[in-house]
């Protein structure tokens, strides 16, 4: 947040690829707030672009169950669609299969989201 709010100039191109709203398990920082980020990115002079998958886990609610963290990852995954919406977008799908530490659970066939916006 601190990068986008140093860097709003009209002559600055920010390329943006934060954690995922399902995905910050993988990241040491996993406390992005994702609707300050997309009021800084409203007001922002600089032209950005940025990738993301919105889609939620088949994880929250199940294997993922506290529920702040379930709130948190919805919240989350609120203000990555609403960017989206909101701002010239292309989004692109693909088939998504789960990996073997899933075999027992059975969450169906599911597609995954690659949203590509800008504001530009």
């Amino acid at each position: 947040m601190e990068f986008i709010e140093q860097h709003s100039s009209e002559d600055t191109f920010l390329f943006l690829d934060p954690p995922y709203p399902s995905r910050e398990r993988y990241y040491t920082v996993h406390d992005l707030d994702w609707e300050k980020m997309y009021e800084l990115l409203k007001i922002s002079k600089s032209k950005w672009m940025m990738v993301f998958d919105p889609t939620l886990s088949p994880r929250v609610g199940t294997a993922i169950t506290n529920k702040i963290e379930v709130a948190y990852i919805r919240k989350c995954s609120e203000f990555a669609y609403k960017l989206s919406n909101e701002f010239n977008s292309k989004i692109f799908t693909s088939p998504y299969k789960m990996n073997s530490v899933f075999k027992k659970t059975n969450f169906g066939n599911r597609q995954k989201e690659y949203h590509v916006v800008m504001n530009y």
